[in-house]
């Protein structure tokens, strides 16, 4: 990805891989998918955990990764934010719309 700093890069391609899997994968599987050595990608994945836009669980002795709920979460405010400013688009167009028609029926004869 040229312009990108190779760990956000990085990062894009882990949260991509695991929004393409339905359940758990292995670090293995994941970094493997995105041609990323599986210790990098342990280090970024356990960061992300963090912040609960990862999952982890290594209850089988073994690290398993899937997407956390920060990031629908994020994305559901964010949706919310778009709705409430289309309203307000929408408000503001009917007001020009009616400042229109007002316009034209004060220059009808």
């Amino acid at each position: 990805m040229p312009g990108i700093h190779a760990a956000t890069g990085n990062v894009v391609q882990l949260l991509s891989a695991l929004a393409e899997r339905d359940g758990w994968s292995t670090t293995t599987e994941i970094g493997d998918a995105c041609d990323i050595h599986r210790d990098t990608a342990r280090k970024i994945l356990a960061e992300l955990a963090t912040w609960a836009w990862v999952l982890h669980d290594d209850s089988a002795g073994q690290d398993r990764w899937r997407l956390g709920t920060a990031l629908p979460e994020l994305a559901v405010a964010y949706q919310a934010r778009l709705v409430l400013r289309a309203r307000a688009l929408a408000a503001e167009a009917a007001e020009i719309s009616r400042g229109v028609e007002l316009a034209q029926a004060a220059v009808r004869p």
